[in-house]
């Protein structure tokens, strides 16, 4: 009878043990999931304000392109405007309704690899902006 209690109160006391271990690694994930919680919502915000000036950034190129045509250069050149008869005409605007926070839109098919956006392009950007502000 004695044994068998001596072996209840081992077993109680290593039980014992083991909770208070487990309990302190849950306070210590706690603490680290926290420190890691703040760190992903503060670095969500960065990325949402770098996207932002991004799409500004990139409105403002296109403003520069339609205004003074593509930039040309060779490595280790200075940056010089396109001649008229260098480059393609911007597309046209139908008056000056746009809105000045709403980067320049081409048509898919007149789109290029040099920065000028497509309504589609436009669209996965809201949509990942968006998709980024819920998380």
């Amino acid at each position: 009878m004695e044994q068998e209690r001596d072996w209840f109160r081992r077993e109680a006391l290593e039980l014992d043990k083991m909770n208070k271990d487990h309990k302190r690694l849950i306070i210590e994930l706690k603490m680290r999931l926290e420190a890691l919680s703040e760190d992903k919502d503060y670095l969500q915000q960065q990325l949402i304000q770098a996207k932002s000036l991004n799409r500004a950034t990139m409105y403002e190129l296109d403003q520069f392109k339609q205004k003074f045509g593509d930039l040309d250069g060779e490595p280790g050149q200075p940056w010089r405007a396109l001649t008229a008869s260098e480059q393609t005409s911007p597309p046209k605007l139908k008056g000056n309704t746009r809105n000045i926070f709403e980067p320049t839109a081409v048509p898919d098919s007149k789109a290029s690899a040099f920065g000028e956006r497509t309504p589609s392009d436009l669209a996965k950007i809201d949509a990942t902006i968006n998709a980024s502000a819920i998380l």
